[in-house]
């Protein structure tokens, strides 16, 4: 009975209360992509902490709602991401905002070509197959005024196809490739991978990344928590205790009190992380590739558009929301962004260089000409506005013939 107690005790209470107080307790790389702080910072500086969420900082988050209100729904639904067996983490299913909502996989809501919600087990239909368009935030919509404005669901309506949206926040190409397989249908029409930032992010922020597993956002939570001492001291006294501490710690814990992570140590040699993130990638792409010949699809991928890599004037509003960004973000983001600039060309000519050698059709829509224009295009400098998911669907429609 006393063994029963600790099981239950052990998995059912300290390691999701654990979860919980880790989560809500670290502050995003960047909370405007997502979920984010590999493992290696907490091993390589000193314990020193700081409030969340300065003065300074919240005056910039109102400014930033003041400008695009909707990303008040979006900090707010990121909250509310699930920890899930092989993904790591997802949207919970049902959620419901005035931007965005979820069906009752957890998927972003897809609307047909006249507005209306569509069931997702019309996905698995054999008398009409779909389509799909995979991803991270992106293709999620972060940055959309409401569901109407995602890429899948806009190609709803200028395409004669039914696209649903395999969007995962802060997803690596891995866990694209993973919420792919884990829903797959039969049959699919056109599958569309729009994608390919996280894994160039990750490649700066991990400390020897697997050529096999690579990294992923938020692993540090994940680590800490199995590292908890509370798991090396099992047993049904001091895990009760335990459980005690942890709650009460939670419970109690105002939100400014709450501490983020040491800033992260970038490595100036990522050559071999680089490398073994390319292997993932590959690897990822084959999958998928196999996947979708097996349901009877044509299969695409297109780079996603990147604010840093698309040479274009920044509209006022670009350049005041990336101001404010900026300046809430550590002074780390900016060698992140230099890093990011100085691999731009090899890496574009790295991923065109694996979908041909894969014999997968590619588009760049970096050097798409539509995108350097001086329109309001980005919500930050990876999502993007109403108008720039309408400009990318109509950019994968021409080029992918769909």
């Amino acid at each position: 009975m006393i063994k029963l107690m600790t099981f239950i005790l052990y998995w059912f209470v300290i390691i999701p209360v654990g979860v919980m107080r880790r989560l809500f307790g670290i502050k995003d790389l960047d909370f405007t992509w997502g979920d984010g702080s590999p493992s290696y910072w907490h091993q390589k500086q000193k314990k020193t902490h700081k409030k969340v969420t300065s003065i300074n900082d919240q005056l910039d988050l109102n400014a930033r709602y003041g400008v695009c209100p909707q990303m008040a729904d979006y900090d707010q639904i990121s909250k509310k991401q699930e920890f899930l067996p092989y993904l790591m983490s997802f949207c919970q299913p049902n959620c419901e905002f005035n931007s965005v909502s979820t069906n009752r996989l957890g998927f972003r809501t897809t609307l047909d070509c006249d507005g209306i919600p569509v069931d997702p087990e019309k996905l698995h239909s054999l008398v009409s197959p779909s389509s799909i368009v995979i991803g991270g935030s992106t293709v999620f919509g972060i940055g959309a005024t409401n569901d109407l404005h995602t890429i899948p669901n806009i190609l709803n309506r200028i395409t004669d196809s039914l696209w649903f949206n395999f969007g995962g926040r802060a997803f690596n190409s891995t866990q694209e490739m993973l919420l792919f397989a884990l829903h797959l249908p039969r049959r699919l029409d056109r599958i569309v991978v729009f994608s390919g930032v996280n894994n160039l992010v990750l490649s700066f922020f991990n400390n020897g990344a697997s050529p096999i597993y690579g990294p992923f956002f938020s692993q540090s939570v994940f680590e800490s928590v199995i590292k908890s001492p509370s798991i090396e001291n099992i047993g049904l006294r001091p895990a009760a205790k335990q459980f005690i501490k942890e709650l009460l710690h939670f419970a109690t814990k105002k939100k400014d009190q709450l501490e983020d992570p040491p800033l992260p140590l970038l490595t100036s040699d990522f050559d071999d992380d680089y490398q073994n993130i390319l292997t993932c990638f590959r690897r990822d792409l084959y999958v998928c590739k196999l996947l979708a010949e097996g349901s009877g699809s044509q299969f695409y991928f297109a780079l996603q558009p990147f604010a840093t890599w698309v040479e274009k004037t920044f509209s006022p509003e670009e350049k005041n929301i990336f101001a404010m960004l900026d300046n809430i973000q550590s002074g780390n983001w900016q060698v992140v962004l230099n890093n990011l600039s100085t691999l731009r060309d090899q890496y574009f000519d790295d991923i065109a260089r694996i979908c041909a050698e894969e014999d997968v059709p590619y588009y760049n829509l970096n050097l798409d000409s539509a995108f350097c224009c001086e329109e309001w295009l980005f919500i930050d400098r990876v999502h993007l506005t109403d108008r720039g998911h309408a400009l990318a669907a109509e950019i994968i429609k021409r080029e992918f013939n769909l």
